[in-house]
């Protein structure tokens, strides 16, 4: 009965049909969302991405490598600030050298009264 009375709210029982000749192919709750149709935090998800991928397209062109990616990603103001961290960080390794390890040798032997008493 409930159900009834939520699909007369719901505006979506045809007058002069029961519940039962309407229910067919319906879900349980006939309010709400059909299926297949996405909510609206997927849809404005994929909406951004979209806007996205063509302002990186615009910027890069459709054959552009990684590393341009990773540079217009943390150059974009827009974006938020850990995409832009991770994205420098991922970026760097190929913009400056790493620093080489060197490996010092001394030569001679001091004590410790030498070192004390300076050069």
């Amino acid at each position: 009965m409930w159900l009834r009375l939520l699909s007369v709210m719901c505006g979506r029982l045809p007058v002069g049909k029961s519940f039962l000749e309407v229910m067919h192919g319906w879900s349980v709750l006939p309010c709400g969302r059909k299926r297949g149709v996405k909510n609206k935090r997927t849809a404005a998800l994929e909406r951004a991405q979209a806007k996205a991928a063509a302002k990186i397209e615009g910027v890069l062109g459709p054959q552009g490598d990684a590393h341009a990616l990773l540079t217009a990603v943390y150059k974009d103001e827009s974006q938020a600030i850990d995409l832009r961290v991770q994205a420098a960080k991922a970026a760097i390794a190929y913009e400056k050298p790493r620093l080489a390890t060197v490996e010092s040798k001394v030569g001679g032997s001091l004590n410790l009264e030498q070192i004390v008493a300076g050069p």
